[in-house]
């Protein structure tokens, strides 16, 4: 008899901004990893999400509040079999905790449509504020 796939999370990683040797910067960054390969990675990145809120809806950029981060990508080895479910779950609990805004540019890739992909995001909170864009205000922990 097979065994049953069950997704685990092999690795969290949350680091804040910081400077390098005094020199350079280096943006904060969130990425959660399950043992199969998928993931879901995350950039502190103010400037460019006000810049993607602002080309779609200027009305919510006046609105939005620090810190913002950018949604790298989400990539699920295993469709239909819940790595997508866990890494988001462990992912907004990451986001509510840290009061994290999140900015997607939703950018579907693979055998994914935008409109499962728009269903599946809106599950966890995001909201569409223009066309193929997201976004996810923390929820008060």
């Amino acid at each position: 008899m097979a065994e049953s796939y069950v997704p685990e999370i092999d690795a969290i990683c949350i680091q804040p901004d910081r400077t390098i040797e005094g020199v350079g910067f280096q943006k904060g960054f969130i990425g959660i990893y399950t043992k199969s390969g998928s993931c879901a990675e995350l950039t502190h990145h103010e400037e460019m999400c006000m810049d993607v809120v602002e080309g779609v809806n200027p009305e919510i950029a006046a609105t939005l509040k620090s810190p913002l981060y950018y949604f790298n990508r989400l990539k699920s080895r295993f469709e239909g079999r819940g790595d997508g479910k866990l890494l988001m779950e462990t992912l907004i609990k990451i986001l509510d905790e840290h009061t994290i805004t999140v900015v997607n540019p939703m950018v579907p890739s693979g055998r994914l449509k935008a409109g499962p992909l728009f269903k599946f995001f809106m599950r966890y909170g995001f909201k569409p504020i223009g066309r193929r864009v997201l976004i996810r205000e923390p929820n008060k922990v």
